[in-house]
């Protein structure tokens, strides 16, 4: 409830919702229901919410994993292409039931069909429902991976306030803003100070780079010195009259 809030305060402040069409995505799990996202979005212009379709393909996947797997495709690929998907789920279903072979594959056939027609008004896509945009909804957990891996994956465990700092250190890396904020730390709170702390850091730095970018050509560029021959002579180890003193007497005449 508290993030909705949040969301909810930051669309408010950035946007004219009353004239603004919202697209939201979600998996469909407990606290990101349709009812959720159309009350952090209340008062905009159109709210229109799908059901992530990775999770849906999933979804299909898992409960017909004893159809042939041409048959599981051809669903996914028709849900995608029909204009009526309450229409087609029975089909669809039928179809799958007389792949049946125990009672267990028949419950799971039950539980995709209360699925798919209980999610069916977010399943159809944005060119399935005539919008023209060139926004990409992609899958809703691609942006909870940058989070989900330091906070889930590796087997930390977390005070309720060593979390929320955490999230808030990954936030200000995701923003870029972290750098920022932490020289804005380390110079006390005046504004004036903070400015020219930023200031002198970027000088510090672009000076150090362009100082080891110059080291680094002349060492470069001593590595691949190449003096060449300043004077040389043709070594005559035998008669003047041999070729190879006739061809030293004919350089040595230029």
């Amino acid at each position: 409830k508290e993030l909705f809030a949040m969301v909810r305060s930051y669309l408010l402040g950035h946007y004219d919702l009353s004239k603004t069409t919202v697209l939201s995505n979600g998996d469909g799990g407990s606290g990101y229901q349709f009812q959720d996202f159309e009350r952090m979005v209340e008062g905009c212009l159109d709210h229109q919410h799908f059901r992530d379709c990775y999770h849906v393909h999933e979804k299909i996947r898992t409960r017909l994993s004893f159809c042939n797997r041409k048959l599981i495709d051809r669903i996914i690929r028709e849900l995608h292409q029909t204009d009526d998907i309450m229409k087609q789920i029975p089909v669809w279903m039928d179809t799958a039931r007389s792949c049946a072979r125990t009672e267990e594959d028949l419950e799971e056939v039950d539980k995709l069909q209360s699925y798919l027609e209980r999610n069916a008004p977010y399943i159809p896509s944005l060119s399935q429902r005539g919008i023209h945009t060139e926004i990409h909804l992609g899958t809703a957990e691609t942006n909870h991976r940058f989070y989900s891996y330091r906070m889930k994956r590796q087997g930390r465990s977390w005070s309720s306030e060593g979390m929320e700092c955490m999230v808030w250190v990954l936030t200000a890396r995701k923003n870029k803003t972290l750098t920022a904020a932490l020289l804005y730390h380390a110079n006390g709170k005046s504004y004036k100070k903070m400015d020219r702390a930023m200031h002198k850091a970027a000088v510090q730095a672009e000076r150090k780079i362009t100082q080891n970018v110059r080291s680094e050509a002349q060492k470069r560029k001593m590595r691949n010195y190449r003096p060449g021959c300043l004077e040389g002579r043709i070594g005559v180890y035998g008669a003047s009259s041999s070729p190879m003193g006739r061809l030293a007497r004919a350089i040595q005449k230029y």
